[in-house]
């Protein structure tokens, strides 16, 4: 039994360290871990389409965001940065 809470210590304590380790590197910007997103790639726009069929009143939102997306593109601005974001 003794054995066993050792090694349940030993293991929360390296997750507590890796954690903070992974937070240190999100913090340098080399990664997104937990508290920053990273870039909505091709998962979310599938994701949405599903959305889409089996919840027919987001259609809307969706073709607003893509009249945004497309606004941007057209007007040769760099992109905004959402909260949390960084270049």
């Amino acid at each position: 039994m003794l054995k066993w809470l050792a090694w349940t210590a030993i293991a929360a304590v390296v997750l507590l360290l890796l954690d903070r380790l992974l937070l240190g590197l999100e913090a340098q910007g080399r990664i997104f871990y937990r508290r920053t997103r990273g870039v909505r790639g091709g998962a979310m726009y599938h994701a949405q389409e599903l959305d889409s069929i089996f919840n027919p009143g987001m259609q809307h939102v969706q073709e607003a965001h893509a009249r945004q997306e497309q606004e941007e593109d057209e007007s040769g601005d760099p992109p905004v940065l959402e909260r949390g974001e960084s270049e």
